[in-house]
């Protein structure tokens, strides 16, 4: 059993809509329950999305992870 599609949504930092639409285009694969395996869904997501398409960071943001980083 893993995460509910809200809790990896906030596991990932997006909107629950971002994880079903990656869901719906296969970027992740959902457990047979509809769980998700956040181990194995990161790795899916960054596998299988275009970089390309993905929006710039904002500086507050990269700011934030990288204080987090740090801790």
């Amino acid at each position: 059993m893993g995460l509910s599609i809200r809790a990896y949504a906030r596991h990932r930092g997006v909107t629950d809509k971002a994880v079903r639409k990656a869901i719906t285009a296969g970027r992740i694969t959902p457990n047979k329950d509809g769980t998700i395996n956040a181990k194995k869904a990161d790795k899916e997501w960054k596998d299988n999305t275009d970089k390309s398409k993905q929006r710039p960071l904002s500086k507050i943001l990269i700011t934030t992870q990288n204080k987090l980083r740090k801790m």
